[in-house]
């Protein structure tokens, strides 16, 4: 085996190679699941515009503005301006004018919007379900709090 072969599979058996294989997968299944939702749902969304309405109804203390979707989604602001005409026009989502501060357009999911983003989640939601009930309790409990304790260490 050469030298290169020896590193390529030295490097597939620690830790963050597998986790990372391993997370891969788990969002290929996530994209799948998300797309069976989207077509079920037959409302026609780009994955940007999945994005900005995820974003929207998931995000615990989001300032619900361009700029902070587009942080949240790793994205530019400008990339999310089409999209999110889109969405007004679809009536899934709605941009006022802040009335404290003229320069803010806080974004909104609408009723329509948030009944759109639980059916596409759906899925997913089953999905997810279907798995944990495979390990049992104990195990889902413990890989949630691994996933929170990874999350929080990536966060320092």
């Amino acid at each position: 085996m050469n030298k290169l072969s020896a590193n390529n599979k030295s490097r597939r058996n620690d830790p963050a190679s597998q986790a990372d294989t391993l997370l891969r997968q788990l969002i290929q299944g996530f994209k799948k699941d998300m797309n069976t939702g989207i077509t079920l749902c037959k409302v026609p969304l780009t994955h940007l515009e999945y994005g900005i309405l995820y974003a929207l109804s998931n995000a615990d203390g989001l300032d619900p503005t361009i700029t902070s979707v587009a942080e949240y989604l790793h994205v530019e602001p400008p990339t999310l301006v089409s999209s999110i005409t889109k969405l007004e026009r679809k009536k899934l989502i709605t941009k006022q004018r802040d009335p404290k501060d003229r320069r803010r357009m806080p974004l909104a999911l609408t009723t329509a919007g948030k009944s759109l983003i639980s059916k596409i989640f759906e899925p997913t939601v089953q999905s997810f379900t279907k798995a944990f009930g495979k390990i049992g309790d104990n195990k889902t409990q413990q890989f949630l709090k691994i996933l929170r304790e990874i999350v929080e260490s990536r966060s320092d």
